[in-house]
Formats: C-alpha cells, structure tokens, sequence
C-alpha cells in the first residue's frame, strides 16, 4: 500500500526540467538585479547597492550557480563569475588569512563556520568547473577554517575570537569540507570531527544535535542544516572507508529528520536554507547509502517538499521568505541566501530526476 501511494505521489511530481526552470528564474533574478559589475561582486536584496552580500551568502550563491552548471553547461559562465567574486572576499593580511564576512574588507571578526561554508561551495564548483581557482580558493578557505579547531578538546569555534561558542555547523561544514578537498587534512580528521558533534551536542530529546557548545554545555534547538551535513559526512564515509555503520547512521538520521521537520503535504518546519539543504542531503543520502530493498527512499519527501516551497513559499514578485514554504510576511526584507538556497534545491531535483545514462 504504501509503495503504491509513492507511485501515485511521484507521478504528480513536476519533471526535472520544470525543477530546473524554477531554479533558472530564482538565479536569473539574482543577476538581472543584485550582479555589479563594475565590482565584481553582488549586493545583497533589498539593502541597496551598498549593501554588498556577505560571505554566508555568496557561499550560497556558488553553491547554486554549481548546482545549476551540474545541470545544464550553459550556466558554467555564471559559475565562473561567481567563483571570481568569491575571491574579492579574500585577506591575506589576517593571521592566518582568511576570507572576510565582507568583500574588499581588512581582517575582521572573521568566520571559521563561514570559510568552511565556502571552502564547500569551492570544491563543489571546482568539481563542476574544473576550475584550478575554485580549487585554490577552496583550500584557502578550508586552512583558515581549520586554524578554528580547538586543538585540545577538539570541535570548531564559530569566530575567531574564540569566545564564542563552538558549533555544530562550523564542525560538520569542516569535516565534510576535509573529505571533498583531502589535499589540506585526511578522512580520519572528519572522522573525528564527527564523532565530537555526535558525542558533545547529541539531543536527548529527539537524537539529533543541539546547534552550539558553549562554556555552560549543549544550547540550542536542532538545525535542519546541521543534521544535513550530518547525513552527507555520514554517506561520505561510507563511501570511503566501506564502513557500513556510517550508512547506518544516514540513514537513521534522515528517518529522525524526516520525524521531526517533515509534515504531510510538503510541508517542511525549517528556514529556506536549511530545509533545501535538508533536502539535497536526502537525495544524496538514496544514491550514496542505499537500503538494499530501498525503492523510494524519501524522494517522495523531498520532492513534494520543494514544490510546496514553489507553490507556496513566494511573494507576488517570486521572492523566496525565510521560511521553507511559507510566503514572506509584509514587509520582510528578501535576501540572496534563501532565493539561492531555492534554486540549488530545484537543480538537485532535477538532477536526480534525470534519466540514467545508457
């Protein structure tokens, strides 16, 4: 019964090249209204063009302009012009350097969750691209994310103050980032770093992860995020090392996801962001660690999940808001991130939705 009922579901399922189309008008809003090109850089939504994005957010911007390239080669000129302005994010005058939260900026506050966030954004443009400076750029960033580790008791600070809290997101981020670039550390770093976020920030409440450790213990509410790069680095190792306890854990940590975050009818009780990133991580979870009698997984999941977010997550403009699905509140300012994190969700679908090569 239940087969047949994802059968039924899955043939109402858009094809992969209306996921595409829908990816290709978010990124195209992002170029027509927020690319400068007299900088090489873009600004962020409805700040003005003073306002340039922030690095979280250009780390976004590459991953779907990656996503998108994947797809169809002829997004690979827009990929490239994101990697370049990736670059103007760079300061080698900081100790160690790093990229700054903004472009064209001297060493601030700087972000190791955030350098790790883009060092994944790189590999993946780079895998895409071929591209030597994406590599290059990825490894830069990955080292500064790196120098966050707390080198006694392990996990990863957020900032480079170090007095902020270590988090589940820097941690993971770097991890998976260490074994898609293995040029800058090893597989059994991630392995370990992995291990700290399930040993020091498990959730006795649901078994997933609290977000953040700080010096009074675990705090904050599980991330969708996190629990996805939690499935990706888990999938990853798998693949590596053969281990079938790593699929295990993916697996059981998609059934938690889907429990906690996952409603009928698409609905998804998460951010944009996070939940597009849940979704990906799904998808990749069914193609890398697969049940072997699995026929669906939960495709069924993700897709009916991004079409709510088309459907329903959108402003009369085709802005995406803050939350997955769920239209922008009057007066709620649309930023880059969510309508990137939009689009790289569409790509992915379409992706897999993309009949096997014969």
């Amino acid at each position: 019964m239940v087969a047949v009922l994802a059968v039924a579901i899955l043939s109402l399922t858009p094809r992969g090249a209306v996921f595409a189309t829908w990816g290709a008008e978010a990124l195209r809003g992002i170029q027509r209204d927020l690319y400068r090109p007299e900088r090489g850089v873009y600004s962020e939504a409805g700040k003005g063009a003073a306002s340039l994005l922030d690095l979280r957010g250009e780390a976004e911007l590459v991953l779907a302009f990656a996503a998108a390239a994947g797809y169809d080669a002829k997004f690979l000129p827009d990929l490239q012009t994101a990697i370049a302005a990736s670059a103007n994010y760079w300061d080698g005058s900081g100790s160690p350097p790093g990229f700054n939260e903004t472009p064209f900026g001297k060493a601030s506050n700087r972000s190791y969750s955030d350098n790790a966030a883009l060092a994944l954004a790189l590999c993946e443009a780079a895998r895409i691209s071929k591209s030597a400076k994406a590599a290059d750029l990825a490894r830069q960033a990955l080292t500064f994310a790196l120098a966050g580790e707390d080198a006694k008791r392990s996990g990863v600070f957020y900032s480079e103050t170090r007095d902020s809290s270590k988090s589940a997101d820097a941690t993971a981020s770097v991890a998976l980032a260490i074994l898609r670039e293995p040029d800058v550390s090893t597989p059994k770093h991630a392995m370990e770093l992995y291990d700290w976020v399930r040993s020091n920030l498990r959730d006795p409440n649901t078994n997933l992860f609290l977000h953040s450790l700080t010096t009074a213990g675990p705090e904050g509410s599980p991330k969708a995020g996190d629990v996805a790069l939690m499935i990706e680095i888990a999938c990853l190792l798998n693949t590596s090392n053969g281990d079938v306890k790593y699929a295990e854990q993916a697996r059981r940590l998609e059934t938690l996801s889907l429990a906690h975050w996952f409603k009928l009818g698409g609905e998804l009780l998460t951010e944009t962001q996070d939940g597009a990133h849940l979704v990906e991580a799904w998808l990749d979870r069914i193609r890398l660690c697969p049940r072997p009698t699995e026929t669906f997984g939960a495709s069924v999941e993700a897709y009916s999940a991004l079409q709510r977010l088309h459907d329903a997550g959108r402003d009369g403009e085709g802005h995406y808001g803050q939350k997955f699905g769920v239209q922008p509140s009057r007066g709620e300012v649309w930023r880059v991130i969510e309508q990137a994190a939009a689009a790289r969700g569409f790509f992915v679908a379409a992706l897999a939705l993309r009949p096997a090569k014969k």
